[in-house]
């Protein structure tokens, strides 16, 4: 399953050190995926235009975060939180090799795409 979530530079940093984020830190995240419920409530279809548009919701959650991670997760570690529409619990670390994909926002709230490869690119944005 595909997830989406903000986090701050010290989460960055811990990816990047332990190559992991732990479940203790996983488990105060807003994570967010395109869960059966969330998708019935959109008036799209196009695979694209949602994956744009949960993204974006996953950075205006957390108020216009700096980072959005997407990764990739077994179904298995995934739980919808009730009465949430596209919100979801996680219940294992997220590791470096699950990352799919790293977008950094600038002071406009526009999103940058980088890959998983360029998390020291990203962290030296950070300097």
């Amino acid at each position: 399953m595909r997830i989406y979530f903000a986090i701050d530079e010290s989460l960055l940093c811990q990816l990047a050190d332990e190559s992991r984020i732990s479940l203790e830190r996983v488990q105060g995240l807003l994570v967010f995926a395109q869960t059966a419920g969330w998708l019935s409530a959109q008036a799209e279809q196009d695979p694209e235009v949602l994956a744009d548009q949960i993204l974006h919701e996953t950075a205006s959650a957390q108020n216009q975060a700096r980072f959005v991670l997407v990764a990739e997760v077994s179904d298995s570690v995934v739980s919808a939180v009730p009465n949430s529409p596209g919100q979801v619990c996680l219940a294992a670390d997220i590791s470096l090799r699950q990352i799919a994909a790293i977008f950094v926002a600038d002071a406009s709230g526009e999103l940058s795409w980088y890959g998983p490869t360029e998390l020291q690119t990203v962290l030296d944005l950070t300097d």
